[in-house]
């Protein structure tokens, strides 16, 4: 008997909340490299759902899922918090790389996310340098208090936009 898309989307949707708060939920690197000198300089975390019966699921599974459902603020929270936590356990076995982490539309239309990422540091003992936040360009659609990117560069963090060109931005709307 074929398995209909419906019925998979709809029982994914029923255990996400449980995946998230039970540790289903991880963290994959996706390394970047120098050219020169074949280097890893820093790495992009990456969100996957380990399915205990589907394997392996890519966010694009799961991301329409948790803003549906209301918890797309705890997923960046969780991702946050273990990509930092590999950071630091990077640190100490003597690999200084720098992690990168999206955050979507809610988490910067948030003015207290900025003391969410200080506290995440701080109880991670992970520099604030170490830490870039990658929004996508889409997220110019929503208000963004205006001591919010201010905030983040007090603590050293970095801001990236992510898939830049592919929506709403080009290299002439920053001038």
């Amino acid at each position: 008997m074929a398995v209909k898309a419906e019925d998979v989307a709809a029982r994914l949707l029923a255990e996400f909340p449980h995946a998230l708060r039970s540790g289903q939920l991880v963290t994959y690197f996706q390394p970047e490299i120098e050219l020169s000198s074949g280097r890893v300089v820093a790495a992009e975390s990456l969100a996957r759902w380990e399915h205990p019966e589907l394997g392996t699921l890519a966010p694009a599974l799961f991301t329409p899922l948790a803003t549906r459902l209301g918890l797309m603020t705890e997923l960046t929270q969780l991702i946050l918090q273990l990509s930092l936590r590999q950071q630091r356990s990077w640190a100490r076995a003597g690999w200084d790389i720098p992690v990168s982490v999206n955050i979507g539309p809610d988490c910067v239309a948030d003015p207290d996310f900025p003391a969410v990422i200080a506290d995440f540091l701080r109880r991670e003992q992970v520099p604030g340098p170490k830490l870039t936040l990658e929004v996508s360009e889409q997220t110019r659609t929503v208000a963004v208090s205006s001591s919010f990117f201010a905030q983040l560069a007090e603590f050293g963090v970095g801001v990236a936009l992510d898939d830049f060109g592919t929506g709403f931005a080009s290299l002439e709307s920053l001038g």
